[in-house]
């Protein structure tokens, strides 16, 4: 939920598509004052605020990279990671892995009809807003129909010539 400038992450303009009635946590409301459908930062700031709130910072580890993960004993997982060089070893109870189901793009530059296609090409993963010189009066396809397909339609909308939607 923190917006960055490099590949992946949350894009400028990022917000929620599901009400904020059933975006929190029961135990935790969200602030009054949030609107409907939030936007990143304020996501961000509840889950800062959350964990703040239930002192879960020591729990969590940012920056990890995950090696091998392994059926361990006793029904338990076994994560290798490493971090500041160090590989490390750890034993957990239980496993939720959320990398996004379409972090990787594919490569369709080999396939028919891409094959044959000259213009630019790009995934959503490397979007981060409307760029002037990339977007600006073109004629845009976006092929997909999902979430993150119908925000950049919408977004893209504001500054390119037409903006067309492949779904199949």
């Amino acid at each position: 939920w923190l917006y960055k400038e490099r590949k992946g992450g949350v894009y400028q303009s990022t917000h929620v598509t599901s009400s904020k009635t059933y975006l929190h946590a029961s135990d935790f409301p969200l602030p009054d004052e949030t609107p409907h459908f939030p936007k990143h930062d304020q996501v961000l700031e509840y889950l800062n605020s959350y964990a703040n709130h239930f002192n879960l910072w020591s729990h969590m580890h940012f920056e990890y990279d995950i090696i091998k993960i392994d059926k361990g004993r006793d029904d338990q997982w076994q994560v290798t990671f490493r971090c500041d060089g160090k590989e490390i070893k750890e034993d957990f109870d239980g496993l939720v892995i959320t990398t996004g189901q379409h972090q990787t793009a594919n490569d369709l530059h080999h396939v028919e009809p891409f094959d044959r296609f000259t213009g630019t090409t790009s995934h959503s993963i490397s979007y981060k807003k409307p760029d002037d010189k990339i977007h600006r009066d073109k004629t845009i396809l976006i092929v997909g129909g999902g979430e993150t397909a119908s925000d950049l339609a919408v977004e893209l909308s504001t500054v390119a010539r037409r903006v067309y939607m492949s779904i199949r």
